[in-house]
């Protein structure tokens, strides 16, 4: 009786799937082509938005605990500040 079973388990390479190398995309109209342009470029705004909110709100969050945890410390302490944004797009 022959238990050897290691060839059934061993670790080896999977065979590759085939591919139709002669597949190619099919070109878009001018028209095509600018909506997706557009379509980018508004995903790219929104996320750039929601990013730069996002830091602003936590940033926000951050000075709001620190000033809480001063004002704890010494309820004499007064606090002020001129919090100003600019986008990350103003250079």
């Amino acid at each position: 009786m022959n238990n050897d079973k290691s060839d059934s388990n061993s670790v080896g390479v999977l065979p590759k799937h085939p591919t139709q190398s002669d597949y190619t995309l099919p070109e878009l109209s001018d028209e095509e082509d600018a909506a997706t342009d557009s379509l980018y470029q508004t995903y790219i705004k929104q996320s750039e938005d929601e990013s730069e909110r996002k830091s602003i709100e936590s940033m926000r969050d951050e000075v709001i605990k620190i000033l809480d945890e001063v004002t704890e410390t010494d309820s004499t302490v007064t606090v002020s500040f001129n919090m100003q944004w600019t986008p990350s797009w103003v250079q």
